[in-house]
């Protein structure tokens, strides 16, 4: 999951267009409710949790709304 430690990338967020900074930067943080609905959304989407099946890789879409299946 994306998260742009604003500490840690003060700078780059503080001189980037304002209306560029929410494009560029993913500032939102990770949270334990979030995190519980990638889980949710990898089971639904056939992730095993034992390994079966072999590894499956998603992306978080940007918005933090859905997984996407990564090919490869």
């Amino acid at each position: 999951m994306a998260f742009d430690d604003p500490w840690l990338n003060y700078g780059p967020i503080i001189t980037a267009p304002a209306d560029r900074v929410a494009e560029a930067f993913a500032l939102a943080p990770v949270t334990p409710q979030l995190v519980a609905r990638v889980i949710q959304a990898a089971l639904a989407a056939g992730w095993q949790v034992d390994g079966g099946g072999g590894p499956l890789r998603f992306a978080l879409t940007r918005s933090r709304e859905r997984l996407e299946p990564v090919s490869g």
